[in-house]
C-alpha cells in the first residue's frame, strides 16, 4: 500500500516504517536517486572520470550497458555530496540517516564513498535502495556497500533484480553470478535472467526473494576452490526453498565477466547449458574427497557430509521418488 502511494503521490496518514534517525522509506529512496544522479553525472560529463571508465573498458562494458545499470563516479576527496546537497538545500541528517555521509571523531562529516565507482541497487520496483562502491586507488576494502537502514538490507536484495525480473519470469529461471560487472556483461551479451549476490554468500532471503519470479537458479562460479565452496553455500541456502538448484562452473580460472570478454555470448550459454544440479554436483565433490588419497576418517567425513546432504534434502522435500530411488 505504502508502494502504491508513493508511486501515485497519495498521502498516508498512517505511520511509516522508519530507519535509526527517523527517515521513512520513501525518504530514503529519494535521496538514493537523487544521489545515483550526482555519481552518474560525474563519470559522464565530469572531468575527473577517465580512471573509473578505464576500469569499465577494461572490463569490455560499453556505454550503453554502463549508462542501462545507471553507473557513476565518487570522487576522492569526500565532498561531493555534501557540496551538492548543500547546494540543493537537502540536510546533512537525511544523508546521514540514508548511509550515504558519516560524521567523524571531531564530529566533521565525510561523504561514505571515495574515488570509487558507483553501482546502484535498485529493487525489483525500480527503487533505488543502496549503493555497491568499487575502489579504484588503494583501499582496505576494494568493495563496500551502503549499511544497513530501513530500505536497504544487503542479504535481502540482489544486484541488476530491475532489469532481468521480467526475463527471469519468462525464463521461469535465473542466473546467479557473484560480482556487479559480471552481472553487467551477461546481459550485455544477451543473458538477461541474470542477478548478482552483493558480496556476500547466498542467503535464504536472497533465495526467497529471487523465488518469488521463478523455479530454478543457475548459479555460476568460478572454477577454483573458493568458487567450488561458495557453490556449496549456495547448495546449502537453497535446500529449503524448494527451487530446482543447477551449478555452472566457468572454465579457464575466469570470473564470469572475464571468461565473456574473451570468447562472448554464445560460448557462456553453453556454460549454462552443461550446468549440473546441485545433486550430480555434491556427488561428484564427494567421489573426488573419497577417491583421494588420506586417512579413513576423510573418507568416512566425505560420506557423512553426501548423506546429511541427501537427508536434508529429504526433509526438504526436494526429492521426488525418481530421486529417491537414484540416490538409493
Amino acid at each position: 500500500l505504502r508502494t502504491l502511494a508513493d508511486r501515485t503521490g497519495i498521502r498516508i496518514e498512517a505511520e511509516q516504517p522508519t530507519g535509526p534517525s527517523g527517515a521513512a522509506r520513501a525518504d530514503l529512496a529519494k535521496l538514493n536517486v537523487w544521489a545515483a544522479g550526482v555519481y552518474s553525472r560525474e563519470l559522464r560529463s565530469g572531468q575527473r572520470s577517465e580512471r573509473a571508465l578505464a576500469f569499465l573498458d577494461g572490463k569490455s562494458l560499453s556505454r550503453e550497458t554502463v549508462d542501462r545499470f545507471g553507473l557513476g563516479l565518487a570522487l576522492p576527496e569526500g565532498t561531493q555530496l555534501l557540496r551538492a546537497a548543500a547546494a540543493a538545500s537537502i540536510g546533512v541528517d537525511s544523508l546521514i540517516a540514508a548511509g550515504l555521509v558519516g560524521v567523524g571523531e571531531r564530529g566533521d562529516h565525510y561523504d561514505i564513498f571515495r574515488d570509487r565507482v558507483m553501482f546502484p541497487i535498485r529493487d525489483a520496483m525500480n527503487r533505488v535502495i543502496g549503493f555497491g562502491g568499487r575502489a579504484l586507488g588503494e583501499a582496505r576494502a576494494k568493495y563496500i556497500n551502503t549499511s544497513q537502514n530501513s530500505l536497504y538490507d544487503k542479504g535481502m536484495s540482489v544486484f541488476g533484480l530491475d532489469l532481468a525480473r521480467k526475463a527471469i519470469s519468462e525464463a521461469r529461471s535465473a542466473v546467479l553470478v557473484e560480482g556487479y560487472t559480471d552481472c553487467m556483461a551477461a546481459h550485455q551479451h544477451g543473458v538477461v535472467n541474470t542477478v548478482a549476490t552483493l558480496g556476500t554468500a547466498l542467503t535464504d532471503g536472497q533465495v526467497n526473494l529471487i523465488r518469488r519470479y521463478c523455479d530454478e537458479i543457475l548459479v555460476v562460479f568460478d572454477s577454483d576452490a573458493a568458487g567450488e565452496a561458495a557453490a556449496e553455500r549456495a547448495i546449502a541456502a537453497t535446500l529449503q526453498s524448494g527451487l530446482r538448484v543447477r551449478l555452472a562452473s566457468v572454465p579457464q580460472g575466469k570470473d564470469p565477466c572475464d571468461y565473456l570478454q574473451l570468447v562472448g555470448g554464445e560460448e557462456f550459454r553453453r556454460v549454462l547449458n552443461s550446468a549440473e544440479d546441485a545433486l550430480g554436483f555434491k556427488w561428484r565433490h564427494t567421489l573426488d574427497r573419497f577417491q583421494a588419497k588420506g586417512p579413513g576418517r576423510d573418507r568416512r567425513a566425505a560420506m557423512l557430509d553426501f548423506v546429511r546432504f541427501v537427508a536434508d534434502l529429504g526433509r526438504a522435500g526436494a526429492l521426488d521418488p525418481i530421486d529417491r530411488g537414484i540416490m538409493v
